[in-house]
C-alpha cells in the first residue's frame, strides 16, 4: 500500500477480508462480498457478477475494493460447478436471457460455474487507487489504517481486474 499513488493504476496482491455487507450467490445461496457466475454453452457467452465493497490486506496495510464494474479472471479450480439439471441452475436460467446452443455430439452442454469470495482468499487486484476512503466504512469493517486510507475501483480509463493468483 505504501507505493500507491492517488488516481494512478496499481496492482496489489493480498488477502480478502469481507466487508460489512453481503450478497447472496444465486447458485450456492452462500453469503459473500462478491460472486461471479459463468454459463458455458451459451450464445453469446454469459457471465454475471455482483458484489459489495470488501477489504484487501497485505503486510503494509488494508484497502477497500469496490467490485462494481470489475473484470474478474477466476481460475476454474476455485469455482463450484453445476449442471443445467441442478435445481438452482434451472431457477437461475429461468430469470436470465441467453440462448443455449446444442451440438450433434451432446444435447446437454450447459455448465454453470460460480465463484464466491471468501474471507482469507488470496487475490491480485489491478485498478485505480484513491486516497481517503470514508472512515466510517472502514471502522464498521474492523479494519482501520490511521495513516492513509485507500480504495481501488474501476474508472472509464482503468478497469478493475480481480485475479485469483
Amino acid at each position: 500500500m505504501a507505493q500507491l499513488v492517488d488516481g494512478k493504476t496499481a496492482t496489489v496482491r493480498g488477502t480478502v477480508r469481507l466487508g460489512v455487507g453481503r450478497v447472496k450467490a444465486p447458485l450456492s445461496a452462500r453469503d459473500t462480498s462478491y460472486y461471479l457466475i459463468a454459463v458455458e454453452g451459451t450464445e453469446p457467452a454469459f457471465t454475471e457478477g455482483d458484489g459489495l465493497p470488501f477489504f484487501l490486506a497485505d503486510t503494509t496495510g488494508t484497502l477497500v475494493i469496490d467490485p462494481r464494474g470489475a473484470i474478474p479472471v477466476f481460475d476454474p479450480r476455485h469455482a463450484d460447478a453445476y449442471r443445467e439439471d441442478h435445481t438452482a441452475a434451472r431457477d437461475f436460467e429461468a430469470t436470465r436471457r441467453y440462448r443455449r446452443w446444442r451440438s450433434y455430439v451432446s444435447s446437454n452442454l450447459s455448465l454453470f460455474r460460480e465463484w464466491c469470495l471468501t474471507d482469507g482468499a488470496e487475490l491480485e487486484i489491478t485498478g485505480a487507487a484513491f486516497r481517503n476512503v470514508q472512515a466510517a466504512q472502514l471502522q464498521q469493517g474492523g479494519f482501520r489504517d490511521s495513516a492513509t486510507q485507500w480504495s481501488m475501483r474501476a474508472t472509464p480509463s482503468a478497469p478493475l481486474t480481480i485475479r485469483w493468483p
